[in-house]
């Protein structure tokens, strides 16, 4: 599947998604109007026939045709214009909202016109349940009336959102469709990325192979010829080539054995106690003429208070051969490599640094990715598999190092690992 057909479902997905989600939104917000006018119909219902209870008990009549007046989504004033009794209120409200299976907690409060404030009277549990109450002593008063109460209904919301126990529950499985729909997207992006990493691979291999099986081939050829025989130099040289390249191909097929899991070599670890800075110091020196060929410099900066470690020369070798490899791959001109140690609250932090092209900040955490290479329009202008890298942090991890990669993206590139001294 081309990258262009993948960049449209996902565009197509994440549109679809955010249109199913604007109009789950928009049912349940209706839902919750639709119930919330209910309910207040209901309460002001209950309210005035618990007005004209009161009134009866006073032998008054009602002195309005509505005398419920919603003064915030939760909180209402019933004027009723004579004397009001707190018991006959309470029981009134109670048995009014159990008639209607209504299990709403209510809190209500009493206008005294002497002290112009509202009395309060109780909080009234009909929910069920051990929550705690959190009761209001202040209920407002207004000044529009003279012989009212008011009643609160703190969980009114939560009542609400019950009764939608149906839409939450189409919620839910939208959100179980949304996260299925969405790892569904993140694997297809994965496949097409392990898809690329794959193909870039095999170009990788097929160029890196190529080279010495046709030196191969060639020196074969060669000492194919019967009168070879009578030039001997010329007979060493050739062989020469052919065991040199079979040593590359035998490295490199070793290598990706080891990356792929199927070589076992470095699961196993030979610890041993040494002087690290004796051992960057001859490393230094043996890769120095080879360095030197390409009109490159090294040079080391050993300055740990303590330099003995307890590790695998054998495979901190390699990882310091990988690393100065790079270095010198990956540089413009002449490479400068520095190697240097430190202490750093009690640990070594041993140092490799280079000024080669850098590695952009987009890629500086997938450098250590199996087979990935830092897209550079040529995937054989430089030579390599994406392997060395994985196979330093494999190594380091193993040790139990911090390992970590830092490059402003231009302009050299700089390896460090923490590491704990043998004291």
């Amino acid at each position: 599947m081309s990258g262009r057909a993948i960049r449209v479902i996902i565009i197509l997905g994440v549109i679809s998604i955010i249109g199913i989600i604007s109009i789950q939104i928009y049912f349940i917000q209706k839902s919750f109007d639709i119930k919330d006018k209910q309910l207040d119909q209901s309460i002001h219902i209950i309210l005035r026939n618990v007005a004209e209870a009161i009134c009866s008990y006073n032998n008054t009549i009602l002195p309005y045709e509505n005398p419920v007046f919603r003064q915030t989504s939760d909180y209402y004033i019933v004027d009723i214009n004579s004397v009001i009794n707190a018991e006959v209120l309470e029981h009134s409200l109670t048995t009014e909202l159990q008639r209607r299976n209504l299990e709403l907690d209510y809190e209500y409060a009493i206008y005294d016109c002497e002290t112009n404030a509202m009395v309060y009277g109780d909080y009234v549990k009909l929910s069920g349940g051990n929550k705690e109450v959190m009761r209001d002593y202040s209920l407002p008063a207004c000044n529009d009336y003279v012989y009212y109460f008011g009643v609160h209904f703190p969980g009114r919301k939560e009542y609400l959102i019950r009764t939608m126990g149906i839409w939450l529950f189409f919620s839910i499985i939208l959100l179980v469709v949304i996260v299925f729909f969405g790892y569904t997207q993140y694997v297809i992006l994965q496949q097409r990325r392990l898809s690329e990493i794959q193909k870039d691979f095999i170009d990788n291999m097929t160029h890196e192979l190529k080279t010495p099986l046709t030196s191969i081939t060639l020196s074969a050829d060669v000492l194919a010829d019967p009168s070879i025989t009578e030039e001997p130099a010329r007979l060493r040289d050739y062989a020469e080539i052919i065991r040199n390249q079979s040593e590359f191909l035998q490295n490199h097929i070793e290598n990706v054995l080891q990356m792929a899991g199927t070589g076992k070599k470095y699961h196993t670890l030979k610890k041993e106690i040494f002087d690290l800075h004796e051992f960057i110091a001859k490393i230094a020196q043996d890769t120095k003429p080879k360095i030197e060929e390409t009109g490159g410099k090294i040079r080391t900066k050993l300055e740990a208070e303590s330099s003995c470690i307890y590790a695998d020369k054998f495979h901190l070798t390699n990882v310091l051969l990988n690393i100065l490899d790079n270095s010198i791959k990956y540089s413009k001109h002449s490479s400068e490599i520095s190697i240097s140690t430190k202490t750093v609250k009690g640990k070594i932090q041993m140092t490799v640094s280079d000024n080669g092209i850098g590695i952009p900040h987009e890629y500086q955490q997938k450098v250590f990715n199996r087979f990935f290479r830092v897209p550079s329009g040529n995937v054989h202008n430089i030579k390599g598999f994406g392997l060395g890298l994985t196979y330093v942090k494999k190594i380091s991890d193993l040790h139990h190092w911090k390992s970590r990669v830092r490059s402003d993206g231009k302009t050299g590139t700089v390896i460090y690992f923490i590491i704990r001294p043998v004291k």
